[in-house]
Parts: structure tokens; sequence; C-alpha cells
């Protein structure tokens, strides 16, 4: 069966055709640093766009073409600069009348539906091993369910700098862009006059915390994923960028090939919602839900290590449930035994276990950095979503021990359905090359053996002192439910985490495990090129230049972070307390109606905040796995969810008030130095370092 990404890519020219004259057809994406070997390389690819809404746009006998032979700045001398022979010294508009160094033309019939996208690749292959699906069109003729280009070869996209213009069946161009890499530049001032072009290139140098090899060039969207007016500008395609500020675009994410591309659909509806926290009450719900499902389980998580929860999986199985496991194949210090264990009892009892990962030896990456989301879905009627992996501590057998984490429980047939939506985005087995079955590997990488001989299961049941445990909240009504997913929606300014901030008008309260005040690569001393080191380690966090200004506009503002000793290290300068220090500083200077702390474990009794969670006026809470670093936003898949109810949302303010009233004074070890309070004060006006 032919995969097409558009079903309507043979629809027959009629009269609503748009016309060739000032087509809607844009260039959307270049795929140009691919992870395939070969020139040029195979899983190179463009993306066109119909920015007409309305009518299909006839593409027939357009053509791709490359570099359009502009001229390197004088002094430049990459290896592998394509040779300028033919092209006349009178700039780039010469080069306009003179021939193309390739093009590769669309067939005849070639139509894109109104708003629709297609991919236009060198290898149907090696475009469905990267991206996860087939191009509408390849170059290679290599799959006979993918239709042909005509001329040969694809353009060449080098790494360090390229372009390609997109003409019409006139060999008019409609479309042209130019990007550089390399830190010299490629391109001058005067490279690009007289193309459909102003300005200068898309400069990718130190634009990103992320490299841009397997990333796409992506040209940028408003929040329902339609292209932004063209301006024929580098300012076309920079909205992910790290150096972007608040205000300057209306979302901010950057795109991995094969990710996902939801947009924000809130709903208002009669729902079903049991909140639930760590350490009180969340193993109770999370196994009496899993022992209510009749049909089907699919789990996703980031790390599984609590027993008792695999045993209820099994017990799941058994009667007949279909399970699915999926995890991250690589996390932050590896896959521990604790969870090779488990993941092999789960397997053993005919349980899919599934990790996002890349074969061995494989040159390909997963579309994620991590899989950091944590969700349920339970017969296609219930989706939980939460803070925590489950583990001893994020979701306790015991209630007296464990973390301070959120988890919600939601029955909406719609909301289930966008969730689920995510799933069979992400869990393409057999077709996504970074989904691994456990036992796909010979040498079993994910499951048995451990990695430490004298390994142990742990199966205690740990207490401790955490006083006073609440009851879970259940809240039938209507109420409002908003999806927010990194990396597709997470960064909208007007929906999601920081839309919500902005609707803020009496109070904001953020309690959260991880708050970086910059984000960006750290700075590096040793470059002398003080401009960039500014902009790689002084990229704004916007989430965090959102309660500021909620701040600044009036609202009272707290601000509640974790203070395990990984969070407040003394030789790291981005760390919760030195985020705690800037927005009290910030507070005192400027007079707004913000505090700030890290939390006292101790008075507490919780191992960690592990939460990332937003209340916004006693009215909308977000829930969810996002920590507010530029990874979490942009490279990991996570999942959370906004619910505007103010029964839910006062569920989760108590505890966030009962947080915050016990760390009024706290100590937290940062290697040579401790931060305190200097007052009793619960706002927390002053902190200093002793």
């Amino acid at each position: 069966m032919r995969l097409r990404i558009l079903a309507a890519l043979l629809l027959p020219l009629t009269a609503s055709v748009a016309a060739l004259a000032g087509s809607p057809v844009r260039i959307s994406g270049v795929h140009f640093d691919g992870l395939l070997l070969g020139a040029p390389e195979p899983d190179s690819a463009v993306r066109l766009i119909n920015t007409d809404t309305r009518r299909p746009a006839n593409v027939s006998g357009f053509a791709l073409s490359e570099a359009f032979a502009v001229k390197p700045k004088k002094g430049y001398a990459a290896e592998g600069t394509p040779a300028d022979e033919g092209i006349s010294e009178s700039g780039a508009a010469g080069a306009l009348r003179a021939r193309r160094q390739r093009a590769l033309k669309l067939p005849e019939g070639a139509v894109i539906p109104p708003g629709g996208e297609i991919w236009l690749a060198a290898s149907g292959e090696a475009f469905l091993q990267v991206f996860g699906a087939l191009p509408a069109f390849e170059a290679s003729d290599a799959r006979p369910d993918v239709d042909d280009l005509q001329g040969g070869a694809f353009l060449l996209l080098p790494a360090e700098h390229g372009a390609v213009a997109l003409l019409d069946d006139a060999g008019a161009v409609v479309d042209f862009v130019a990007y550089e890499a390399s830190k010299e530049g490629y391109y001058d001032d005067t490279a690009l006059a007289g193309l459909p072009w102003k300005g200068p290139a898309v400069r990718l140098k130190k634009t990103s915390f992320f490299g841009w090899k397997g990333q796409v060039l992506a040209r940028d969207r408003d929040e329902q994923g339609r292209a932004l007016p063209d301006t024929d500008t580098a300012a076309d395609w920079d909205s992910g960028f790290s150096r972007k500020l608040l205000g300057e675009e209306p979302t901010h994410r950057i795109e991995i090939a094969g990710q996902s591309r939801f947009v924000t659909r809130p709903l208002r509806a009669r729902a079903k919602v049991k909140a639930t926290s760590a350490p009180d009450n969340n193993y109770a719900a999370l196994v009496g839900a899993i022992q209510s499902a009749t049909k089907e389980l699919r789990v996703r998580i980031y790390e599984l290590s609590n027993a008792k929860i695999v045993e209820e999986l099994i017990k799941a199985k058994r009667r007949g449930v279909d399970v699915t496991v999926f995890l991250e194949g690589s996390p932050v210090g590896g896959i521990s035994d604790q969870e090779r264990w488990l993941a092999d009892r789960a397997f053993k009892a005919g349980i899919g276990v599934y990790f996002l990962a890349t074969p061995k030896g494989s040159k390909l990456k997963p579309r994620y950095r991590f899989d950091h989301s944590k969700y349920v879905l339970v017969d296609e009627r219930l989706a939980i979503i939460g803070t925590e992996n489950f583990g001893r501590t994020g979701v306790p057998v015991f209630n007296s021990f464990g973390n301070r984490g959120w988890m919600v429980h939601i029955e909406e047939p719609r909301f289930v359905k966008q969730l689920r939506e995510v799933w069979e985005a992400d869990f393409r087995r057999g077709v996504a090359a970074d989904v691994i079955a456990i036992d796909a590997s010979p040498d079993d990488a994910y499951g048995l053996p451990y990695r430490k001989a004298d390994f142990v299961p742990d199966q205690e049941l740990h207490r401790g002192q955490y006083p006073d445990p609440v009851k879970p909240l259940v809240v039938e009504d209507t109420m409002g439910l908003e999806l927010v997913l990194s990396p597709d929606t997470s960064l909208n300014e007007r929906s999601a985490i920081i839309g919500m901030i902005g609707r803020a008008h009496k109070t904001l309260y953020v309690e959260q495990n991880s708050i970086r005040r910059r984000w960006g690569k750290k700075a590096d001393s040793s470059d002398p090129d003080s401009e960039e080191r500014d902009d790689a380690g002084n990229a704004p966090n916007l989430a965090l230049q959102a309660v500021v200004r909620a701040a600044r506009r009036g609202v009272q503002v707290r601000v509640l972070l974790d203070s395990t000793w990984y969070n407040v290290q003394g030789d790291e300068d981005r760390d919760n307390d030195d985020t705690v220090a800037w927005l009290n500083e910030l507070a005192r200077t400027e007079g707004l109606d913000i505090a700030a702390k890290v939390i006292n474990l101790e008075t507490t009794h919780l191992e960690k905040i592990h939460a990332k969670g937003v209340i916004v006026d006693d009215r909308e809470v977000f829930v969810g796995s996002i920590n507010w670093t530029e990874n979490s936003f942009k490279g990991n898949r996570e999942v959370g969810v906004i619910v505007g109810h103010p029964k839910v949302t006062g569920y989760y303010a108590k505890l966030f008030r009962r947080d915050w009233a016990a760390s009024r004074m706290y100590a937290a070890d940062v290697v040579t130095k401790a931060t305190i309070h200097a007052t009793r004060d619960p706002r927390s006006k002053v902190l200093r370092r002793v």
C-alpha cells in the first residue's frame, strides 16, 4: 500500500487550482545535514507548503534548484565548495539568468492540497529510515511506491552552506533560502543581491543548544502550524533559535527529522478528573486505574523501577489486557539493573516492551533527545498524565515517603483521543527506526544481562515521615483541557505554559524540579569571541521571562524549586539556587511581588520536588513532565495538560502552599557554600550566601 503524506497529490487539474503567477507555494523545510553518508546525503530533503488554505496548488513542472552559483566571500576556501564555471561576474542576478547547477522537476499532475505540505527527498528509503514516513517524491527511483522527480541526482546540500530555489514551470523563482553554518561565514553582504532574498543568509552558527545534524531548517509558523507571511529574509527561519526573546515569535520550537508537528487543540467539555499527588495517594490511584483496564494499557515512561507497578501490569496481561510499555532507551546514567530486571519480567509475561533508541552501530538518532513523558492510556477512555517516573520515590507504595509529584486522571473522549494520536505518532513499530523491541538485539542491550554481576533486585517498600497525606480529589464538571507537548506546542506564546502564565491576573505559583535562569550552551571562557559567548551562554529562558512579565504587571509570584544536591551545585551558575537568588534580587531592585525559595526537604519530609507545576489565579493548573530547561521544551518528548477548573486547581494550590510554608528557612549544600534565607519572612525577600 502506498504511503503518502498527502493523499490528494494526484488530483486532476481544475480551474480551482492556484495559478502559477503569484504561487502560494513556498519552501517550508530543508534537511541539509543528514544522518546518512553519501553525496548527496541520501536523507537530504526539501519540504514545500501550499500557503493557500482554500485552494490546491498545481506544482506540475515546478523545480528545485541548488545554489544558483552564488559566490563565496573573498578568501573563503572551504573544502567541497561548488565550482562556478560558466557563471557571469554580475553577481547573483547574473547567476539567475545562467544555468541551474542541478534541477529536479515535479511530474505532471503534482498538486499540493489546501494548506498541505509535501517532502521531496533524495531517497525514499533513506527518508523512511530517518523520518519514519515516506516522502511524496524521490530522486533516486529506489522505491516503486514513491513517485519520481525528474532530473537525476538530488541537490547537494552541504552542512557548511547552501541555497535552494523553487522555480515554477516557466523558470521563474517562486521562493529561495540560503544558509551558512561556518564560523567565518560563506557569503558576503552582496552575494545574494538580485535574488528574491533580502539581507544575509540564515546564519546557523551557535544559534541553538542543538547541533544541526538531523535538524530541519524550518520556516517559522504560527500556533496552528500555518507559515508566517514570507519576508524573503533570514527572519523567516529563526523562531527556534535560542537568542529569540519572548514576544518576537508566536512559537519557538525547533524541528528534528521525524518529529511530530501537532498543534494546540484546547477543549472545553464535561470531564471527570481525579487529582492525585505523591507521596500522598498517586500509587493507589494508578494501581486502581491499571486494575480497571479491560482491553488495553499503553504505558509511556522515562524510567520504570517500581516492582509493584510491574506486578500490576503483569496481572492485567494475564487477564487478557493488551499491554505495551514504551521506555526511554538512554536515560541519564543508563538503564538501571532494576529496570532491566523489571523489563525482562514484563517481557517474559507477554508484555510488549520497547525503547526509544537506535539500533546498535547505526548512524541514526532518536527523534527526541529523551522520551521524558509520563503517561498511561487505559482502554481509550482514561488518560493519566503526571510528573513522576514509576519508581520508588515517584509512585511510592507507602505514602509516608517519596517525591512531591503531581498526577492527574482525565476521562474525556476527545482529550483521550488527542493523547492516543501522540502515542500512535511516536510508537510506529516496524516503521520508525528508533522504536526498539527489548529482544531486538542479540546482546539484549535493554534487558538482561545486568550491568553489575552481583545485582540484587530492590523489592524493599520504603517508609518515611511525610505527615498528613491528603486524599485524591474527584471532580466531574465542565472544564478546560489543553494537551501540552514538547517540542510541538510547549513554547507557544498564546497557549500552553507561556500562554497560561500570560493569563495570570492575581497569583502565579510555580513548583518545579529545575529552572535554569539562562538557556543555550554554557559559556566557554576559552572562546575569544565574547559576543558569541554571550549568545551561547545567556540565551533567555522563555518561560522564566513570562514569569517576570507577570510580576511586572502586578501579579503576585511565588516560585518553589528543588534543593537536591545536583540542583544547587556551587560550581554551576545556572542551578536552582542561582535562579532563586536572581528572582529575589529582581524583586528587591524593581519592587516586584516575587518571592522564590528552594524547598527545605528536612522540614517537608520529601525526597525532592519532582513536580513540574504551574498554578494561575487558583483557576488553572499545569501538570506534566516539562522541566524548565531548553532541552525539555525543544528536544525531548514531553507531555502535560492544563486543567481549567477551580476545584482541581485548588487541590494542587493547597499542596503548593503547604510546601512553601514549610520552607521558610533552609540550608542547601552547594559544595563549599550554603544558601539561606536572611529572615523567616515566607516571601523570602532577601537571599544571601554565607
